[in-house]
């Protein structure tokens, strides 16, 4: 199952309300910006409001934010200009879609963030992103493609049985020890020899059939335990691992088992792969000038 990344339309969702916290303690500062507890304890709320909470959700809003922030931070220390009257008007409409100033106000209030933070976060983000890119070469050549997917890329089949229902709430007792025993039976014949596209048949995961050549996936995109698992194997390993959806027992393939297969991946993979690649040209461009001005993520 591909693991959901927070975007920045999360900001619309703040009118479900974050956990309300008296914590304006400093906890992130990049060339002068600066992030509080209140802050962080606001994306990752509404994160969860909206995925539930995940292994590891918080070390990924944590970079989440930090990577935002060393962006602006980055832009304002390279000449990258602020048009405060767009800030504005890009704020309005945030204000607007969020139901008007009233409420804005407050869910400002009721997580003890700061608006200049939601500025900095989605707004300047943005702005700094946008101009970032003007000083980078985002063109991807194919090979240059090719030689990342070959890289980073893994191919996986799995076969999962469920131990939460479909709001990521746990199962009883006995349907979670019942899924385990038939995940167990499952590994056995897998290990021993069973083709294991028959087993996939009796996947609990709805992907599993409109995936039929698998998952093809790249750091990150798969809960850890199913990537970490995945990582274990070499092509044709059989493994089985708990994550929070429930027992996987997963069968690692060949991204080139045949031509086909490995086009279909590669070209799938396409648009991800030249965002990974732009986005570590970014993160070197970004790195590159902190280290420059002598600024330190604190």
């Amino acid at each position: 199952m591909k693991k959901m990344m927070i975007a920045a339309a999360l900001v619309t969702a703040a009118v479900l309300g974050g956990c309300s916290t008296d914590d304006s303690e400093v906890i992130m500062s990049i060339g002068g910006e600066e992030v509080t507890q209140n802050d962080y304890n606001y994306v990752l709320s509404l994160y969860r409001q909206n995925y539930g909470e995940q292994t590891g959700d918080e070390e990924m809003i944590n970079e989440y934010i930090e990577d935002k922030v060393k962006i602006v931070a980055a832009a304002k220390n390279d000449g990258v200009t602020f048009d405060e009257e767009q800030i504005d008007s890009l704020r309005e409409n945030i204000i607007e879609s969020m139901g008007g100033s009233s409420e804005y106000k407050k869910m400002l209030k009721e997580n003890g963030i700061e608006g200049d933070f939601l500025d900095l976060l989605w707004i300047e983000y943005d702005i700094a992103d946008e101009a970032i890119n003007g000083k980078i070469n985002t063109n991807v050549t194919d090979a240059e493609r090719e030689a990342y997917y070959n890289e980073h890329y893994r191919r996986a089949k799995h076969v999962l049985f469920t131990t939460v229902d479909t709001m990521m709430q746990p199962l009883s007792e006995e349907e979670i020890a019942a899924s385990k025993a038939r995940a167990d039976e499952v590994y056995q014949r897998a290990l021993a020899g069973e083709d294991f596209d028959a087993l996939v048949a009796l996947s609990e995961d709805p992907g599993s059939s409109s995936n039929p050549d698998g998952y093809f996936f790249t750091d990150g995109e798969m809960v850890p335990e199913f990537e970490e698992g995945v990582d274990s194997l070499e092509i044709g390993g059989v493994t089985m691992v708990e994550t929070d959806y429930g027992y996987h027992v997963i069968k690692r393939l060949a991204l080139d088992e045949t031509p086909e297969i490995y086009q279909k991946g590669l070209e799938q993979s396409k648009d991800k792969i030249d965002s990974l690649i732009i986005a570590e040209r970014k993160a070197e461009y970004v790195d590159k000038v902190l280290e420059e001005k002598g600024i330190n993520v604190q």
